[in-house]
């Protein structure tokens, strides 16, 4: 699924930052969208012109502006002279913003009646024009209207036609004219059509409204009225944000608090978790069962190759130290590091392993750190809150497992008489592992993902009808739980549709739309009986993934 549609499906709230007196909200947007109004960044109390443009706006009638700011065009001559002739032929005065060299050039042949202009604050100029053209800008169109000129927009590409379109339909400006289009009679004809006291009187009036929004406050009120603040707030110190979570009084404390009550060792960092004030869950899955079922193969094929490239590597580098990324997740170190139990350090690494202010700092071995190391060491640092703040090592060592032992047992094992023929076995077996795992994974794949292209499909299709979030699978609970409620929502869900999408269709399209509601209910039917159908072993196997990989996780990856 795409990062827009996300927006609609988790209901992200969001604001437009545009006035509702030039676009008023869509009555079928819902609650989390919202309006505020334009925010401007006053600039003209800090602008100072230059003296001849003074002389230029003072000694004639107000002129119009033309700009069409950091737009590039193939022909900047071409449409320099475009707009020279169409000021020619309107008989009006021009300011022409330079823009990014689209009406550069030297000023050579400017006729008396044009002022080329570079950077200069909006909300200034435009208070003393008599109207604006420009490509439709978001920025630029806020800034015209708000200063109550009508506005004639050229647009190129993007949202700037739309911005066109809303300016014509409120009666600020003509009809806007794609770039391409535009000609010389066509520009002073818009320019023409802009001057005219009805359009004059329609910009002033949205400019009267904007004036009394505070755009820039309603955005900022309505951010914060979605956070709920106080749920934000440290419980010590409510000015700041809360970022840790106390296990077992459920206190919420900010980084400062906590750092404060660990350097008192009222509490130990291993006693709160990080706090998650909003979850959103984004993993939706395939949109199609075909699509799904495609990537379970590929899942699984890719699976067997890796484990294939991985035992021809182990095979190949038989003298290597380190064979193979997976074998490489669980190497431990020969030389004494910190997993192994009452191992010493090296003088060197133990003399620098503090400095001066008690900073702990990494631990620099000749040899690489294997993952253990760099994952204790990464604990370490993560759970050192304070610069002067002494470090329990005792408490933050990690002690070898039994698959650790079983490794160096292994290993000590290879350098024995039979060392070669041992580990070509090892190797092997674990070559039969990798294959096993991967064909065992395969059936979850597949039933997972086509359970959930059957399930997402008709918002993919049939007009983007909105379906049913599924829950979120974390473990074997939740996974049985999903899978139950999916079983009999799809079931409902088919049969139902039957009856209630040829129901809605003749009740929005008359008896025309009965045909289309006995075709969508049919579709919808084949598809939410095949969601219903895979999702007992599709979701019930994923918890059941789900949780068998909880018990796979270090302590690092645990707290993270």
């Amino acid at each position: 699924m795409w990062g827009y549609q996300l927006l609609s499906r988790l209901r992200v709230p969001h604001s437009y930052l545009w006035s509702k007196s030039l676009i008023p909200k869509p009555s079928d947007w819902a609650s989390h969208i919202n309006v505020t109004g334009f925010s401007f960044l006053p600039l003209a109390s800090s602008y100072t012109p230059p003296p001849d443009l003074v002389t230029f706006l003072e000694k004639g009638t107000p002129p119009i502006y033309i700009g069409f700011g950091s737009i590039v065009v193939e022909d900047p001559q071409a449409l320099r002279n475009l707009v020279f002739d169409a000021v020619k032929l309107a008989n009006v005065r021009a300011v022409v913003s330079q823009g990014w060299g689209t009406l550069g050039g030297e000023d050579v042949g400017v006729p008396e009646n044009l002022y080329l202009i570079g950077n200069c604050p909006h909300d200034w100029l435009f208070q003393r024009v008599s109207a604006v053209v420009h490509h439709g800008g978001a920025g630029t169109t806020a800034a015209g209207i708000a200063a109550g000129r009508p506005t004639v927009v050229v647009p190129f590409f993007g949202d700037q036609p739309f911005w066109g379109q809303m300016i014509a339909r409120a009666g600020a400006g003509p009809t806007p004219i794609p770039f391409k289009k535009m000609t010389t009679e066509s520009l002073a004809a818009s320019i023409l059509f802009a001057l005219n006291p009805e359009v004059k009187e329609a910009a002033q009036r949205l400019a009267q409204i904007i004036m009394q929004e505070d755009g820039a406050s309603n955005a900022a009120m309505d951010f914060l009225n979605r956070l709920n603040v106080d749920e934000l707030r440290c419980d010590l110190c409510p000015d700041r944000l809360a970022i840790w979570k106390h296990k077992s009084t459920g206190t919420r404390l900010s980084g400062f608090a906590m750092t404060c009550l660990v350097d008192k060792k009222l509490v130990q960092p291993n006693d709160s978790k990080l706090l998650q004030h909003r979850h959103w869950y984004v993993n939706e899955g395939a949109e199609h069962p075909i699509i799904g079922a495609v990537a379970a193969a590929s899942g699984l094929f890719t699976a067997l190759g890796t484990a294939a490239s991985d035992y021809h590597g182990r095979l190949k580098g038989r003298h290597r130290p380190v064979t193979s990324s997976s074998e490489m997740l669980h190497q431990p170190s020969s030389s004494p590091t910190i997993v192994d139990e009452g191992a010493e350090f090296p003088t060197s690494s133990r003399d620098n392993t503090k400095d001066h202010d008690g900073i702990l700092k990494g631990f620099l071995y000749s040899n690489p750190l294997t993952p253990m190391e760099m994952e204790t060491i990464a604990y370490k640092i993560a759970t050192k809150s304070l610069r002067t703040a002494e470090p329990d090592v005792a408490k933050t060592q990690r002690a070898p497992t039994v698959y650790d032992k079983q490794k160096a047992a292994w290993r000590a094992q290879e350098q024995g008489i039979n060392g070669h023929a041992y580990y070509i076995a090892r190797a092997t077996g674990r070559f039969a592992v990798d294959v096993t795992k991967a064909s065992l994974k395969a059936p979850v794949a597949l039933f997972y993902n086509v359970a959930n292209g059957f399930h997402n499909y008709p918002s993919y299709s049939f007009g983007a009808t909105e379906v049913r979030r599924r829950g979120e699978i974390t473990g074997l609970g939740s996974g049985l739980r999903v899978a139950g409620e999916e079983f009999a929502l799809g079931f409902w869900d088919a049969f139902s549709g039957l009856v209630m999408k040829p129901y809605e269709s003749t009740k929005d399209e008359g008896a025309r739309g009965f045909s289309k509601g006995v075709l969508r209910g049919a579709r919808g039917f084949a598809y939410n009986l095949g969601a219903s159908i895979f999702a007992v072993p599709g979701y019930a196997l994923k918890g059941v993934e789900k949780e068998l990989a909880k018990h796979r996780l270090t302590k690092l990856k645990s707290e993270v």
